[in-house]
């Protein structure tokens, strides 16, 4: 069955004046979410022909997993996106919507990062980060198995032989594909990339942005500054019984993250090499409802 949209906003009529704008906002950043996470999530895994997909494809079929980790960041970054806009639909809540904002951004930067297309980025680098982001959740997940083994009742030997031979199955296709690697011992995992720090991933792919994440991140850790100033409803200390509504930080926000993600669906199709100019269409039309700079 099709989605029906309504031609006319609707709101309740309790809705102070003043945040409906940012309803309406918040409506539209969904419907552009949901859109591109259907888009995404509907078309096959192959790469197309003259794509740099295939050529990566061409080297080693790793490429598979390639794919699947960048798609898999981009709907875990939409999801959060859609995360941010019901934090802010009526009646919003003050800060949760920097925590889903935050997840957002590092996690399109770490895509950015995975499906890099620059002109000093090759094949081989590519595959050097996927097997650099694979190092880290295997690692994380040996610490925690081993944090926990009294309570799961595995042996500790156990644990690390098993984790052992992921670590090693890594470098084999390391090996194979001629990356170089480098690890201190058994104890330590090893590394085939440099994986650069959330805030500078993020300065990086998206201009001026890593001043947003430093920010987001002050707030989820309750600096009280930061907190004050990013507070999207505020008690009014003239009367104690009502709640001041700042509608301008909710707005960029969800304008922030429109950009991003506009960004990061365009760097997955160039990735993919599909077509981009009804995608670019669709992309403007959102922006333009949510009126985002054209330097944006």
């Amino acid at each position: 069955m099709p989605k029906i949209t309504p031609s006319q906003p609707t709101h309740a009529d309790e809705i102070p004046p003043e945040w409906v704008k940012v309803q309406e906002s918040s409506l539209v950043l969904d419907q552009m979410c949901n859109e591109f996470i259907d888009k995404v999530i509907l078309r096959p895994i192959e790469p197309l022909l003259g794509s740099i997909q295939t050529s990566d494809a061409s080297v080693d079929e790793i490429v598979v997993q390639l794919a699947q980790c960048a798609r898999a960041h981009f709907l875990f970054a939409l999801d959060h996106a859609i995360g941010v806009s019901k934090c802010v639909t009526y009646p919003p809540t003050s800060h949760a919507a920097y925590a889903c904002a935050r997840t957002v951004i590092e996690t399109l930067s770490t895509l950015h990062w995975i499906i890099d297309t620059g002109d000093d980025v090759c094949t081989k680098d590519r595959f050097a980060r996927l097997l650099e982001l694979y190092s880290h959740d295997v690692w994380n997940e040996r610490k925690w198995d081993l944090r926990i083994k009294e309570m799961s009742g595995k042996d500790e030997e156990e644990i690390k032989e098993s984790y052992e031979q992921r670590v090693e199955g890594a470098i084999a296709i390391a090996d194979h594909l001629g990356i170089q690697h480098k690890r201190k011992g058994a104890e330590n995992r090893p590394i085939f990339a440099t994986f650069l720090d959330a805030t500078a991933r993020v300065g990086r792919c998206m201009e001026d942005a890593d001043l947003d994440y430093r920010l987001y991140s002050r707030v989820m850790h309750c600096e009280n500054l930061a907190v004050a100033e990013t507070c999207m409803v505020p008690p009014n200390i003239l009367n104690p019984s009502e709640v001041i509504y700042v509608p301008d930080l909710a707005l960029r926000l969800i304008r922030s993250l429109a950009t991003w993600v506009a960004r990061a669906t365009h760097a997955l199709y160039a990735y993919e090499g599909r077509d981009f100019s009804e995608m670019d269409a669709r992309i403007q039309r959102y922006l333009t409802r949510l009126r985002v700079d054209e330097e944006r």
